[in-house]
C-alpha cells in the first residue's frame, strides 16, 4: 500500500473530513446526473410524444 492510498479515494481525490466539504467536492457531479437524468427523460418524452 502506498501512501496516496490513506489520503485520496479510489478517484484520487484528496479524502475530506466534513459531509459538507464532501457534497462541495461531488456537486458538479451531482449536477451532472442531474442534468443528464432530465435530458433522457426529455428525450424519451420527446419520442414517445408524451
Amino acid at each position: 500500500m502506498s501512501e496516496t492510498q490513506d489520503t485520496h479515494d479510489h478517484m484520487g481525490r484528496k479524502i475530506v473530513d466534513s459531509k459538507g466539504e464532501a457534497f462541495k467536492q461531488d456537486l458538479p457531479w451531482i449536477i451532472a446526473t442531474a442534468a443528464l437524468t432530465v435530458f433522457t427523460l426529455m428525450a424519451l418524452a420527446g419520442y414517445f410524444r408524451l
